[in-house]
Parts: structure tokens; sequence; C-alpha cells
């Protein structure tokens, strides 16, 4: 838009990202947000909640993840969307990004429920049992047995929810 000559102010962009959610229009949100967040505005929280919404019903990753990243860092996710977020990825077997997120939620101070915590619990048991070779699920190894910490498929969130 300021290409063009006009220059937006954050009421102008929420107006025109409201729009765009509600005819669903995924690569106009995604090229007004990436526009939106250079000229540093922040999107509303309301705003990126229905973005968040419509983004997992279209399962369109790279813009969620993008929303998603834009929230944590200007801390204005919620409990409710962040459920939903993990419990999309869980469902669309995305359990690394899911592990990620939820470790950035727990740092962040965003609470999970418990039925969302059983389900990423029993899907990194199914990843775990699912390997070759595996009898039981094991922590990975720390730096001094020698492990290499980062180099283990399961993600370190595994501490948290495995028994």
């Amino acid at each position: 838009m300021v290409f063009h000559g006009a220059f937006p102010d954050l009421k102008i962009y929420s107006w025109i990202l409201k729009s765009l959610i509600k005819r669903k229009k995924l690569l106009e949100i995604h090229v007004l947000l990436m526009e939106m967040v250079k000229n540093e505005f922040i999107p509303i929280p309301s705003i990126c909640d229905s973005e968040m919404n419509l983004l997992m019903d279209s399962k369109d990753w790279a813009t969620m993840l993008m929303v998603w990243k834009i929230m944590i860092t200007n801390e204005i996710a919620g409990e409710e969307v962040g459920n939903s977020f993990i419990i999309c990825l869980c469902y669309n077997k995305r359990l690394p990004e899911a592990c990620k997120y939820a470790e950035d939620m727990i740092d962040s101070g965003i609470k999970f429920q418990s039925s969302i915590l059983s389900k990423l619990r029993s899907s990194l048991q199914q990843l775990v049992t699912d390997r070759p070779g595996a009898s039981s699920p094991t922590p990975p190894k720390s730096r001094k047995d020698g492990g290499g910490g980062g180099s283990s498929p399961i993600p370190l969130i595994i501490m948290l929810v495995l028994p």
C-alpha cells in the first residue's frame, strides 16, 4: 500500500484484515500481515485469533507459523488459540512443531488444558514406540554422557510429558 501512496494506521490494517478473514483470502492475509509487521504495527489479539482459526482450518502451515511467532513475540497469544494450535499440529502429524511451539508456550506462561497434554503425551509415546528397535521410551542422553543433546530426534518436551 505504501508503494501506491497509502499510509495506513493500525485501525485501517485491522479493518482490511477483518474483511480478508471474512472472505477467506489467505494469500492477501499473508501479504498484508507481512507489510503490517514490516511497518511495525502489531495486529490486535482478536484479529490474530481469527486468523489462526482460519489458517488452522485451511492448513496453511507457513502463514500459521508466522502468525503464531508474531503472537508469541508480541505476547498477545491466548490460551484458547494456543491450545487449538498445538492440538491442530498433533492431529496433522506435525509433532516436532507441536513440541517446539508447546515449549514456547510454556516459556511464555501460556497454560495447557489437560486434554492437550494427554494428546501430546500419547503422540510422543506413539512416536517413540514406532521407532525401529524401540522397546520403551527413554529420554535422550545428556552431553556429559556423550549423547550430543541436540542431535536426538526426541524433543526436550518429552521430559515433561512422558512418565
